[in-house]
């Protein structure tokens, strides 16, 4: 196994030698002695000349090395839904973290600021103008946000999404590790009065975030951050039909004009009936099933206190115009 300087001195040479003899060499006549006499001296600037030139490009070399040693430490993740690699020179790639139906998001270390970061790539299933599109709609959303229970947005990186990395677990996750996958009445309202902030504070910003869900909410320390903006809207009137069905509000699956701030809320209530109840209020296998879920009359359960079945009558009011926090 040669040396890094072994390998350098080896193309070194045969850079010079390429560069000073680039057609082979022709034989060597034998000079009569009177011949040498007449041969005029080398110019010595030209001698330095030419000297300067073969460490310039010895450095050259040296550097050029020197870049592919660094490139071959770059990581390099493959995705599922496409056998080409997905290069970042200024990230390195750890792990995959979430795929979602038209984004995969990726932990990974940020070389400038020596840290942990998540990176969203939107799918390439996607025509490259829709991922454009979805990136740009994304990234001006977030850039105008700033609050403690909202991810972090740090930046946009060829064609990808760069946010903060949240070490924590997903509120679908943390209920899991839950007896009865719920949490008791104390925590609950600590939880949820995080959430309430953060979709206050995106109303406020006339932002409405269309796709709030425990799959769409990371806790770290008992702190709640809201993430996954991919499907959300500065608009008020909404008319695209999206969302996750069993936190769609009934006027959603009528696939006509609504409110996204209203559509928020009602999934506001859906997310805690879910905290408090360890299961959401209108369950189904498909949106058929969960529309005729929400048909009968809401009971509450009784072992529910009655400041959060006030809380919940608003949140899931059936009329959106009667909805609140």
């Amino acid at each position: 196994m040669q040396t890094l300087d072994q390998i350098v001195e080896d193309l070194f040479n045969k850079f010079t030698i390429q560069k000073i003899n680039p057609c082979p060499p022709t034989p060597i006549k034998p000079l009569r002695a009177q011949s040498a006499f007449r041969r005029k001296p080398q110019n010595p600037q030209q001698i330095l000349q030419q000297a300067t030139q073969i460490v310039e490009r010895k450095q050259v070399l040296l550097n050029t090395i020197q870049s592919m040693k660094i490139q071959r430490s770059f990581t390099v993740c493959k995705t599922e839904e496409s056998n080409k690699p997905v290069k970042f020179e200024r990230y390195q790639i750890l792990s995959k973290l979430a795929v979602g139906a038209f984004a995969t998001v990726f932990k990974a270390y940020d070389r400038m600021t020596d840290s942990q970061v998540a990176i969203k790539k939107y799918n390439s299933n996607l025509l490259l103008s829709e991922q454009k599109k979805l990136l740009i709609k994304e990234s001006e959303i977030l850039r105008k946000l700033d609050h403690e229970n909202v991810v972090k947005f740090l930046g946009t990186y060829k064609n990808t999404i760069v946010l903060e990395f949240i070490d924590g677990h997903t509120l679908t996750n943390y209920l899991k590790n839950q007896p009865n996958r719920r949490l008791q009445e104390k925590e609950a309202k600590q939880i949820y009065n995080q959430i309430r902030e953060g979709v206050k504070y995106l109303h406020q910003k006339n932002i409405y975030h269309r796709d709030l869900k425990a799959d769409n909410i990371m806790i770290i320390n008992q702190q709640v951050k809201l993430i996954d903006f991919g499907l959300a809207s500065e608009k008020q009137l909404c008319s695209d039909y999206c969302g996750t069905p069993a936190y769609m509000a009934p006027e959603i699956f009528q696939k006509k004009p609504y409110d996204g701030k209203k559509a928020d809320i009602w999934a506001l209530g859906v997310l805690l009936y879910q905290i408090l109840c360890g299961k959401v209020p209108f369950p189904g296998k498909n949106d058929e099933e969960i529309m005729l879920a929400q048909i009968p009359k809401f009971m509450l359960p009784k072992s529910i206190s009655k400041e959060f079945q006030y809380q919940l009558l608003h949140l899931l009011d059936k009329d959106h115009t009667k909805r609140k926090l």
